[in-house]
């Protein structure tokens, strides 16, 4: 602040920028308050001056007032009033201090000219307000007023007129922040002063991405510029004080944008001599010279560099050959001789010494990765070599038992490899052998190439083209290349502990980025091989230096930084910077994620629309043969109806003539007979009398031949048929199926099966009464059922309707039966009844049938036809396991020779599994439904080695652990120790299981595994809602209580820190837990408040998946008879609706 102003040199400056200070000033009510505060102004003043309708006319009042004043001390106020509230640009404008200005006249009338076009293309949605308070360009409350406008146009031209009252330097700083977000608004923002214009300018603006990548800003470089006059001391000592590359390159590139054509063509002298040729043609266009990497080189070097570092046996051989390699005597080497001096001279790391390497490569030219290339063929590391211009590398998760010497082999795994290369001679046998296995793998196009240590061992893999990647993954699945991997660790293992040595056990896990690198590599064609890079494994090149240079590269700012203030610019926002650069990463990575989940939901949602059309299309189309079908059967029962009724009229018509000739006749024999009575004598009487009384014997004859209702004569015709598909009409015509029926009634009360759905076909047909059906259905015995059944048939006509039901409810084997009158024919195949033979066999089968009663074997025979769900439903209806077999072996002697075959082909099926011991048979139930945690192994110790104690025990898998203490103990023949510690620790329920041989007894009672019941559906379908809405942790003691959980599941739930994890090992507990136990736990969840959870629990379940198929065919078929009975009530009695083929 200049402390020697006086009123008449700032009544001058008002003069002067009266129009720019109006129109920049904000003289707001809260100003005015503290000049009033201050005793400066008086309140009616203040009114006056407020009453101005527009901020230009308080602004104009204002300064009119001020002008008046001529006390020092009423300025001094004023300006330190300005400088409190922001507007110092004003006060030094004022009282002529030094610093932050208005702008210019000349800027501010460039820029209300084009404000129109500027408001309309700058995007306010990019993070550029948050980022302009972030840098104090704009205030908070500008910030908010801004933000409070609704339309986009509207905050655009609020933000452009608080940009205009700003300061010089607050319009430099959002300048650089237009440049991160919209570069393109700076060729309208950017006042047309002749910068521009400049060429070298020009030529930086265009090169800066390249420049900002292959520019090396070194100790040596920085000591040239310095001694050559470019860069002065201060800027030597920032650019040594610097640590980033790309921090150092951005300052001298911002340097150079303010400074002459003198300094650039100097700078460009600086690289000629520092070896930095290609920058300085790069820069000058001399496409003749060396050219920095080519974008396509750059890019693929770049997202390779992960593997690289892991991959390249780094030695000072390596570096000697690139260092020495040179095009010609006017280029430059390879690489520079700070870059040789720092890869030979520093105790570098492996990685700290490749990522050196490939990062001195990108800062070159197209020579360097040329010698590099030729430098890794020459050092025997033709792969990698390879892979500077193709392929993929990835790793194999390789899971041993010798956790404790990972690292050693992992080191000498590393360091064989690498004497293999050097074509040393192996020093043992186990060397020699591993070279052999390498050796192999190369030859197959797939070598090993380095191994890292983390929790595992990683192994790195090449492959050239896709079909090694094939090659590859065909080895992985057949287990031959874990075998290979197991092998050659075990040889570095005896050499670590020649003594004392112990083989280990390999597993492979390929984890899912490698798995999709392999799928996407091998499903490219070899025209996107070369334009596509080659994707690496994520996790290992996140932190890598050259990674964070491209992204500065595409969001640097020193692109657009304009000559005035550039340095002061970078040092304000240096650290702002480096918090951004952090903020992008995580906020690249959860965009990634986002995309992926947004992938993940529209394929979900293209397969769904894409059933729901393949639905809709095929409900279309079934609508549309349903139609076709009634219509025809429309259209061919009124032909019926129009021809039954020209029958039925041309027989009234007849019968009604030969009536009105027989009343023609009476009469005439009446009138004679009257006229006879009244005037004819005795003798004529006499003499007449026989003719006459014969004559009236024959007319009384009459009406008995002709007379008769409607009714009668209709009776006379035969009545509709139902529409019987047509080769069955053909096969078994009315008046067969009339015969046939009677002839072979005790065969088919003998052999029908009435609950394979024959009732309902026959309902659905209108051939039984639902008062008969009922009738039958009390009938206990199957023959008495037929028998019955068929009395009404045969007494109603409907023998046809019954060799359709009998065809739709699966009993073909019977027409074919009826068809031959019981003569085999060749032609029927097995699809025939089973005879008094096989009916014999199958009683002596009748003790193994047990086994067919689980789940599995049931499902099997519902998919073979042997069952349906009618006779699923009576089976498990039956109390015990022998009523079970009596009902499965009555259905099997009813069935046709095709059901005994399949039957007798299950049991042979199982019977060669008989030798298998329980514990193997049921391995896989077991491995998923013991819980090893409730002491079951400590129990068990006596009964394992002190190895298979220790190894099970390692396991932090319980799948794993489950699998090694089964194989452990069938192994050992312990069987009967294993069921008695299964119910020592509380899982008696899948001892009754391996017991009984998978087959429940009503015995059993609830102690029987709940995975085998309706709530292990339940559990599986609601998993989602359980765990997230079950409260447990103030009721576990009720639960332990109820007996529904026991004390050490209690403390082992307490142990879980997360609400949502602890509820989804309780559903585990449950879903591992007897019938009982679940039972429990719904009954305490209803007592203890948990109405919501207890009822979805003890709600019963949809049909289990294994019966899905007939359940839903059942379904189908329900409504199709529901739409049936609907149509029969709309044609009348007389229409019999058939199921027309579905």
């Amino acid at each position: 602040m200049n402390h020697f102003i006086t009123p008449s040199s700032i009544k001058v400056k008002i003069a002067e920028n009266k129009s720019n200070l109006i129109n920049i000033t904000d003289v707001n009510g809260l100003f005015l308050m503290e000049l009033v505060g201050e005793c400066v102004m008086e309140e009616s003043i203040m009114e006056s001056i407020l009453d101005g309708r527009t901020r230009t006319e308080i602004n104009k009042r204002f300064f009119e007032w001020l002008s008046e004043l001529d006390d020092t001390s009423v300025y001094r106020i004023f300006l330190s009033k300005l400088r409190e509230y922001g507007q110092k640009h004003i006060a030094n404008l004022l009282d002529g201090t030094p610093g932050e200005l208005p702008l210019s006249h000349k800027v501010r009338q460039h820029l209300q000219k084009i404000v129109r076009e500027l408001t309309q293309n700058i995007d306010l949605g990019s993070g550029l307000l948050e980022s302009l308070q972030a840098q104090g360009v704009i205030s908070e409350i500008d910030c908010q007023d801004i933000k409070a406008e609704k339309k986009p146009l509207a905050r655009a031209k609020s933000l452009w007129d608080v940009l205009l009252r700003g300061s010089d330097r607050s319009f430099e700083k959002f300048k650089v922040e237009i440049v991160k977000t919209q570069p393109e608004m700076m060729k309208l923002i950017e006042h047309q002063d002749g910068s521009v214009d400049k060429p070298h300018v020009d030529r930086l603006r265009k090169h800066c991405d390249v420049l900002a990548r292959c520019m090396d800003v070194n100790v040596l470089t920085i000591a040239y510029l310095q001694s050559k006059g470019v860069i002065d001391g201060d800027m030597a000592d920032s650019l040594q004080s610097t640590e980033k590359l790309f921090k150092k390159t951005n300052q001298v590139y911002n340097f150079l944008l303010i400074k002459s054509k003198g300094f650039f063509d100097s700078f460009l002298n600086v690289m000629k001599e520092n070896e930095q040729k290609h920058v300085a043609n790069l820069l000058m266009e001399n496409l003749s010279g060396q050219q920095p990497l080519s974008d396509k080189d750059h890019r693929r070097l770049v997202q390779i560099k992960p593997g690289l570092i892991i991959g390249i046996h780094n030695n000072v051989c390596l570096i000697s050959a690139i260092r020495a390699d040179r095009e010609n005597d006017e280029t430059d080497f390879a690489i520079s001789r700070t870059d040789y001096e720092m890869l030979t001279e520093k105790p570098l790391t492996k990685t700290e010494k490749n990522s050196a390497l490939i990062d001195a490569v990108l800062r070159r030219t197209d020579y360097s990765l040329k010698s590099l290339e030729t430098a890794l063929r020459t050092t025997k590391q033709g792969h990698m070599a390879d892979f500077l211009k193709e392929g993929i590398m990835f790793g194999a998760d390789v899971k041993t038992t010798r956790t404790d010497k990972e690292e050693e082999l992992v080191d000498l795994f590393n360091a064989t490899i690498a004497t293999i290369q050097s074509s040393g001679k192996p020093s043992s046998d186990e060397e020699r052998q591993f070279a052999e296995k390498c050796n192999f793998l190369a030859s197959l196009n797939m070598p090993p190439i380095a191994a890292e240590s983390s929790n595992s061992i990683m192994i790195y893999s090449y492959c050239k083209r896709p079909a090694d990647a094939e090659r590859y993954v065909e080895y992985l699945k057949l287990g031959q290349l874990q075998d290979i991997y197991e092998t050659m660790l075990n040889l570095l293992l005896k050499i670590i502990e020649p003594d004392n040595y112990e083989p280990l056990e390999a597993a492979i896990i390929l984890k899912d980025e490698d798995r999709n690198i392999l799928e996407e590599f091998i499903d490219e064609s070899a025209t996107a091989q070369d334009k596509s890079t080659c994707p690496l494994r994520g996790d290992l090149g996140s932190s890598i230096p050259v990674l964070q240079d491209s992204f500065v590269r595409q969001n640097s700012p020193m692109a657009l930084v304009q000559s005035r203030g550039c340095s002061d610019v970078n040092k304000e926002i240096a650290l702002q910077r480096k918090k951004l650069e952090e903020d992008l990463q995580l906020v690249s990575s959860c965009r990634s994620k986002s995309i992926e989940l947004k992938e993940s939901f529209e394929k979900q949602q293209a397969h769904f629309l894409r059933k729901m059309d393949d639905s809709k299309a095929a409900v279309s189309k079934k609508c549309e043969d349903l139609k076709e079908k009634v219509e025809n059967f429309k259209q061919m029962l009124l032909r019926d109806q129009e021809k039954h009724k020209k029958q039925v009229e041309g027989t009234m018509g007849e019968r009604i003539r030969a009536l009105e000739s027989y009343v023609s006749v009476v009469s005439d024999y009446e009138g004679r007979l009257r006229f006879l009575m009244e005037h004819g004598t005795s003798a004529e009487i006499c003499k007449s009398f026989k003719a006459l009384h014969e004559r009236a014997g024959k007319l009384l004859k009459v009406p008995d031949q002709t007379s008769g209702n409607v009714v009668e004569i209709l009776q006379g015709y035969p009545k509709l048929n139902p529409l019987i598909p047509k080769h069955l009409e053909e096969r078994f015509p009315v008046e067969i199926c009339e015969k046939l029926v009677p002839e072979q009634k005790d065969f088919l009360v003998e052999y029908m099966d009435p609950v394979a759905g024959l009732l309902e076909q026959l309902v659905a047909l209108r051939a039984l009464s639902g008062e008969t059906v009922a009738e039958i259905r009390k009938l206990s015995f199957h023959r008495d059922m037929n028998k019955r059944l068929i009395e009404s048939i045969v007494a109603d006509d409907k023998c046809q309707q019954l060799v359709f039901a009998l065809e739709s409810s699966k009993q073909s084997h019977l027409l074919n039966y009826l068809e031959s009158r019981g003569k085999y024919d060749p032609k029927y195949d097995h699809n025939w009844p089973i005879l008094e033979p096989e009916r014999i066999h199958l009683d002596s089968l009748k003790d193994q049938l047990p086994c067919l009663l689980i789940p599995v074997y049931l499902n099997w025979l519902q998919g073979m036809n042997v069952l349906n769900l009618w006779h699923v439903n009576l089976i498990l209806s039956k109390p015990s396991l022998e009523a079970k077999c009596d009902t499965f072996l009555e259905i099997l002697k009813r069935g046709s020779r095709n059901d005994f075959f399949n039957v007798a082909n299950l049991l042979e099926n199982y019977q060669a599994q008989s030798h298998l011991k329980p514990l193997v048979r049921h391995k896989s139930f077991l491995v998923n439904s013991v819980d090893p945690d409730m002491c079951l192994i400590d129990i068990l110790k006596p009964c394992l080695s002190a190895k298979e104690f220790r190894s099970i025990k390692s396991e932090r898998s319980p799948l794993k652990r489950n699998q090694k203490l089964v194989d452990a103990v069938s192994g050992s023949n312990k069987y009967d120790e294993f069921i008695s510690a299964l119910k020592e620790t509380g899982q008696g329920h899948i001892a009754n299981y391996l017991n009984a041989n998978g087959v429940y007894d009503q015995k059993f009672a609830g102690d029987w595994p709940a995975v085998f019941s309706t709530g292990w559906e339940i559990l599986k379908r609601n998993r989602k809602f359980l765990v997230d809405n079950l409260k447990l942790r103030d009721f576990l003691d009720g639960l332990v209580s109820s007996s529904a959980i026991n004390s050490k599941q209690r403390d082992s739930l307490l142990q879980i820190q997360s609400k949502l994890q602890r509820n989804e090992a309780f559903v585990d507990m449950l879903g591992r837990g007897s019938m009982e136990n679940y039972n429990r736990a719904v009954a305490f969840f209803h007592a203890s408040g948990q109405n919501e959870v207890a009822v979805l629990l003890g709600r019963p379940p949809e049909p289990a998946l294994a019966f899905g198929h007939v359940q839903l065919g059942l379904q189908f078929q329900v409504n199709l008879q529901r739409e049936r009975a609907e149509l029969m009530s709309a044609f009348g009695e007389v229409i019999v609706f058939p199921q027309l083929g579905l």
